[in-house]
């Protein structure tokens, strides 16, 4: 989620306990300082460009063949 992506005043800010006051002064902060609001856009631009479909699609590739070359797990149930 946004929390893996978003580097914490570098790339946006991460309002963990989602308190509108909270994120009412970060975007009062960001209005007031243009200059910090064009840095933090240019380094999520940067770091969006990680982010390809086609980088994505190969992670979710690999993820799926290192689970498919595990042996299956026995559910049964424990007396």
């Amino acid at each position: 989620g946004l929390s893996t992506l978003v580097r914490d005043g570098e790339t946006g800010f991460l309002v963990g306990d989602r308190d509108p006051v909270v994120y009412a002064a970060l975007v009062d902060a960001l209005l007031e300082d243009p200059g910090a609001a064009t840095e933090l856009a240019a380094n999520a631009f940067e770091r969006s460009r990680n982010y390809t479909w086609s980088s994505t699609a190969q992670a979710l590739s690999r993820i799926y063949r290192e689970v498919a070359a595990k042996a299956p797990l026995d559910c049964q149930p424990v007396a």
